[in-house]
């Protein structure tokens, strides 16, 4: 999966691509509505708000998915 945000020097969270990095040419930046960048974040945030999920909470959803394939993994080694 791609970035679309990224963390700026000053610690503040900002779009990947904008700026002086700007993918689309400085074509939307009067009109941030239009900005293919910025409604692809909204979509995607919307996206995990969707999950009901904090990130804290997928954290420990991912922490427990890979506790449980080590387990099978080690399953699958012991009984060969």
């Amino acid at each position: 999966m791609n970035r679309l945000t990224e963390i700026l020097s000053n610690g503040e969270a900002g779009v990947a691509g904008c700026g002086d990095k700007c993918k689309h040419g400085f074509k939307y930046c009067g009109d941030m509505e239009e900005c293919p960048t910025i409604n692809e974040i909204f979509e995607r945030l919307a996206q995990y708000e969707n999950i009901g999920l904090t990130p804290e909470q997928l954290l420990q959803v991912d922490a427990m998915y890979t506790d449980r394939c080590r387990e099978i993994a080690e399953l699958e080694r012991r009984r060969r």
